[in-house]
């Protein structure tokens, strides 16, 4: 999903990129063209020639649920970030960004969360300990192998080319076949943040890496929405919907509240979330229309 938008506004700015990936884009043919295809889970220094001064580390398995059902997910998730490293550090890559999560904070009970929040010790997930251990290894990496890095902590992205279990292309999907909405914890609160706001802020970061390098940032949003407002949103911008709300007990795993700070994104990288929700949700239902 970032991946894909990324590498199209790259070839919109004519820089040059090699993505890497385990399938063939199913999205966008330019995209595929210029993409590897490779499992990130064994080495694959020896399979790609390099000429590149900088790695976007997009890689993972990102639904938490799954994790929870299937641990060795997470176990491939570091496998993919240790692998990328060395990488770096074997063909002298000395600019690394990380796609990092805010599952790193936990279930935290601040209202609006800092880069400094993060406690191990609120660790909800497999998941989250992935993302986690990968900041972690990158600070070692860039300790011991001069490796400059910066980790951007996404909240929920939405927005076209997502699918599978993600809560919003879940409801579209329901809300456009007239099924009940599932909603985990009636009380839950996130940050959702739509892929084009998500992906200039990539570009912010790879654009200023040299003032950037070092840190952490969050990438969201910074205004939360509790579960019940999104599916009625959702409802409501589908005509015609006999969708019901159906409420049940919160998963295993997924935190109950998350709202960011992005004060340090927007003062250092320039980053705004130009997106309100309700533009971002018209704009995603239009896209999955066509799809679903």
């Amino acid at each position: 999903m970032v991946g894909t938008v990324l590498c199209e506004k790259l070839l919109e700015h004519k820089i040059d990129f090699l993505g890497i990936d385990k399938r063939v884009n199913r999205w966008n043919k330019e995209v595929g063209r210029h993409t590897m295809i490779r499992d990130l889970t064994k080495e694959f220094n020896n399979s790609v020639s390099v000429d590149y001064e900088m790695i976007v580390d997009l890689a993972g398995n990102a639904s938490i649920c799954d994790l929870v059902k299937k641990p060795s997910l997470a176990r491939d998730n570091f496998l993919m970030t240790y692998n990328i490293l060395e990488f770096a550090r074997q063909n002298n890559i000395h600019k690394f960004i990380f796609a990092s999560s805010r599952e790193v904070y936990g279930n935290s009970e601040k209202a609006l969360i800092k880069e400094k929040d993060v406690d191990l010790e609120l660790c909800e997930s497999s998941y989250a300990a992935t993302k986690i251990a990968g900041e972690t290894l990158i600070h070692a990496y860039a300790n011991c192998y001069n490796i400059d890095f910066v980790i951007l902590r996404f909240s929920n992205i939405y927005g076209r080319y997502a699918l599978g279990s993600r809560v919003i292309p879940v409801f579209i999907k329901k809300v456009l076949t007239n099924k009940s909405l599932e909603i985990y914890g009636d009380a839950k609160t996130l940050d959702f943040v739509y892929i084009d706001d998500v992906v200039d802020g990539l570009l912010r970061t790879i654009n200023n890496f040299g003032i950037a390098k070092g840190q952490a940032y969050n990438i969201a949003r910074g205004k939360g929405y509790s579960l019940r407002e999104v599916a009625k949103l959702i409802i409501s911008l589908v005509p015609l919907s006999e969708s019901k709300i159906v409420i049940g007990e919160n998963r295993i795993g997924e935190d109950a509240s998350f709202v960011a700070d992005i004060n340090k994104a927007r003062t250092i990288l320039g980053y705004q979330s130009k997106h309100s929700f309700a533009e971002g949700m018209k704009k995603t239902i239009s896209w999955y229309g066509d799809k679903l």
